[in-house]
């Protein structure tokens, strides 16, 4: 009879074992064939609560944007984040092994959660599995105190730690896809941005495009961008969520952001409250920012500043996806800034055009013959049109005014100017008034109607031609030099300050004869101050040598040569500065 106690007890606990490891196997099986993720956390805590009979199972599970684990289920805890070293999950994460946690051994190791949070806390035993795949931890299953009260046993330990290989593959299959999809979406999102950041070449719209979607991509609270000025390039700012202050501050720090980062070597920075507190280069204070540098081909031409008010809102998979998004809108960037400085170099080449239309047309075409007076004038060109002037005006016969003039400053404002100072200089010799008196009204008309910054030097005399006198005053322009027969020298400085500067300016007049032999220069500052290659002007010097030399040729052909010396001696062989000249010789 004991014998058939036996072997019926025998009999029963294989069958036992029997319809166990049958009933693993189909939940195994279900794992595998599990449609969803949600579906596969259904089966695993079927399985465990059949095996454990517990009051509560905790899962987590990585978070595939910021790869650190987080509460997945029960819902009430979804999201809370396991640290790793606290807790229950932590500590087993640390161990890399089941861990069970028993009350009779001393108090259970709770991890820091909201206590308003109305989920199972444990009281007897916890059992606790990381799941491991391929040497990364993809999850935990936190099994809370049985249901009958006693604690969990060394065997349910080993039962555990078999079973957690199987869920870890289960779970990693959903992890990876889970990631791949991300991936799929994130590239998709990368080519749909870049095809609508590149459909404008408006840097304006660029930039601001970039912030739209960069916020949509990766959330924020606020951001930045700064592109870095090149010799080629201005600088510029786009922003979105940042006050005037903070803008302000980024603009006026621009130069400094620039260099600093630069030296610590643009790389892409994760940065918490604590690093921006520590780094000079941190534009704002913030519990979490992100640097990313935007390069082009070689070159850093800006950054990227991310800012989130939440802490460790911002993760390593966020830097990857910014240094995508960051090298698409450098390309945009650099496409649109290079439109942009070739529209900039037509409008000035245009500009420039007009400048110079203006500039010829109220230059004399060719010199009047004047009774016993040779007289030649060029102007030479530069790379940037200035406001020279120059004209012989018969006044009465026998009368002749001559003037040379010079704007300050350059382009189209250059010839509006220089236009303005003509026409009121005309009518003021019609009216047949003194030199002085000419150059007293020319001084208030401009004076009225230019920028305190724009101002016109100028020389005006009257040649008689039957007296052979000359008559001038001099407004702040380059002293005209004058070679006498004899071979003395002398400047014509009389005059006054320049014309448009100041409101009264009183000019006074000069009166000289002129001979037979002398020799007169008047210039701009083109021909006195072109630089030759060491950096030394042509200067006076050079033009009483060549008066010098050359005092025995026509006045065309002193002219000729006079701008021949002058573009030999420039660096380029181009002016920096229109080059304007007008030679008097007296004939015998």
């Amino acid at each position: 009879m004991g014998n058939e106690l036996t072997q019926s007890s025998g009999v029963s606990r294989t069958r036992s074992f029997w319809r166990k490891k049958v009933s693993l196997l189909n939940y195994l099986e279900a794992f595998h064939l599990a449609p969803d993720l949600e579906s596969l956390i259904r089966s695993l805590r079927i399985l465990l609560e059949d095996e454990f009979r517990p009051a509560a199972i905790h899962f987590s599970l990585i978070d595939v944007r910021k790869r650190h684990l987080a509460y997945y289920f029960p819902e009430i805890l979804k999201g809370a984040p396991v640290v790793i070293g606290e807790g229950f999950s932590g500590l087993a994460v640390a161990a890399g092994r089941c861990l069970r946690f028993r009350a009779s051994e001393g108090p259970l190791p709770y991890h820091a959660l909201p206590e308003t949070l109305d989920f199972v806390r444990p009281r007897t035993s916890v059992l606790v599995a990381p799941l491991i795949r391929d040497a990364r931890v993809i999850g935990t299953i936190e099994i809370i105190d049985r249901a009958d009260g006693q604690e969990f046993s060394s065997s349910d330990v080993t039962y555990l730690e078999a079973l957690a290989p199987h869920m870890a593959v289960a779970v990693n299959h959903f992890v990876l896809s889970m990631e791949a999809k991300r991936r799929e979406e994130e590239e998709a999102r990368l080519r749909e941005i870049a095809r609508s950041i590149n459909a404008t070449l408006n840097l304006d719209e660029i930039l601001e495009d970039i912030l739209q979607h960069l916020r949509g991509l990766i959330p924020y609270d606020s951001a930045a961008i700064l592109l870095f000025a090149s010799q080629e390039q201005k600088r510029d700012m786009a922003s979105f969520g940042m006050t005037e202050n903070e803008q302000e501050h980024l603009q006026e720090q621009a130069v400094r952001i620039q260099r600093e980062w630069l030296e610590l070597g643009a790389i892409p920075r994760l940065l918490s409250q604590e690093d921006c507190e520590d780094l000079r280069y941190c534009l704002r204070t913030g519990e979490s920012q992100i640097l990313m540098p935007l390069r082009s081909t070689d070159r850093i031409i800006g950054l990227f500043l991310l800012i989130s008010d939440q802490r460790d809102a911002f993760a390593q998979a966020d830097l990857e996806l910014l240094e995508a998004f960051a090298s698409h809108a450098a390309f945009a960037i650099e496409k649109a800034r290079l439109h942009r400085s070739l529209i900039e170099k037509t409008q000035l080449e245009q500009e420039l055009r007009i400048a110079r239309e203006i500039q010829l047309r109220f230059l004399p075409g060719e010199m009047p013959r004047i009774s016993g007076l040779q007289i030649a004038a060029r102007n030479v060109a530069s790379r940037h049109v200035s406001g020279d002037y120059y004209d012989v005006i018969p006044i009465v016969e026998g009368q002749w005014g001559i003037v040379i003039g010079d704007v300050s400053s350059k382009g189209i404002s250059a010839g509006l100017i220089m236009s303005a100072f003509r026409a009121s200089l005309l009518a003021e010799i019609r009216n047949n008034f003194a030199i002085t008196t000419i150059l007293q009204k020319v001084n208030r008309l401009l004076w009225e109607t230019t920028a305190s910054n724009r101002f016109v030097t100028a020389f005006y005399g009257v040649f008689d031609e039957k007296e052979r006198v000359l008559t001038y005053s001099n407004a702040g322009h380059n002293f005209p030099i004058l070679r006498r027969a004899d071979g003395t020298f002398r400047e014509l400085k009389t005059g006054g300050l320049l014309l448009g500067a100041f409101e009264h300016v009183h000019y006074v007049e000069e009166r000289f004869h002129l001979l037979p032999g002398d020799l007169l220069i008047l210039y701009t500052d083109g021909v006195s101050e072109a630089p030759g290659p060491d950096g030394e002007e042509f200067g006076t010097t050079g033009l009483t040598a060549l008066m010098e030399q050359c005092h025995a040729s026509s006045a065309s052909d002193i002219a000729e040569v006079l701008v021949q010396k002058v573009t030999e001696h420039s660096e380029s062989g181009i002016p920096e500065d229109d080059a304007t000249l007008i030679v008097m010789k007296v004939e015998a």
